[in-house]
């Protein structure tokens, strides 16, 4: 690992997230833990070596641990620690950043649930809630904990959800990214459709 050689928080940040993809696996990881195949297939690009060395680098710098899970999962996973989760609200400040140079998609990005879900994070205006929204994407589930301040985007289910949202991909980017109504996207929805609507307009 490279190194700023400067007595400065920003640059030993930069000593420890600063190289390519780092960065992205931590945004991979805000919502919770993923499987080594996860991260690999989230990220095109992204050698198995390369992966493996930024995962290495992140444990080491405490950032990054692994998690066993329980029964039936099986799996083991790489998640935030506490000192990594202070990076959440790097990641979507530089998400606002770099949203001045987001137009149409260009031929060769990826489009993918994920990055859309943490994304609202960053879009969210205020003044909804408090409550639970639960999301369901191509069948993977969310929890968004809408608040009045802030909204916080978590993997896993949400039985205290007032409302539940359902559909493929394209439909709840519809929904959350442009404010399509959810009949017109061909959402599934369950409960509280006022907060649902209600969380749309607070989206940017």
């Amino acid at each position: 690992m490279k190194s700023y050689k400067q007595y400065c928080g920003l640059a030993r940040a930069l000593d420890v997230v600063g190289e390519r993809w780092t960065l992205l696996i931590v945004r991979e990881l805000v919502p919770g833990g993923r499987r080594y195949t996860d991260l690999l297939e989230a990220l095109p690009g992204l050698t198995t070596n390369l992966l493996a060395q930024r995962l290495r680098q992140l444990q080491a710098h405490g950032v990054v641990h692994k998690l066993a899970l329980p029964p039936p999962a099986r799996a083991t996973v790489y998640a935030l620690t506490d000192l990594g989760r202070l990076l959440e609200p790097a990641v979507l400040a530089l998400g606002r950043f770099g949203a001045a140079w987001l137009a149409a998609p260009r031929p060769d990005d990826r489009l993918a649930a994920r990055p859309m879900m943490v994304s609202l994070q960053r879009r969210y205006q205020g003044g909804v809630g408090p409550g639970v929204v639960a999301v369901v994407v191509d069948g993977a589930p969310y929890r968004l904990e809408v608040g009045v301040d802030a909204l916080v985007v978590r993997d896993g289910p949400a039985p205290d959800a007032r409302v539940r949202v359902a559909g493929p991909f394209s439909a709840v980017g519809a929904a959350l990214g442009r404010g399509l109504s959810p009949e017109r996207c061909g959402l599934s929805v369950e409960g509280d459709l006022e907060l649902f609507e209600a969380l749309q307009r607070a989206l940017r």
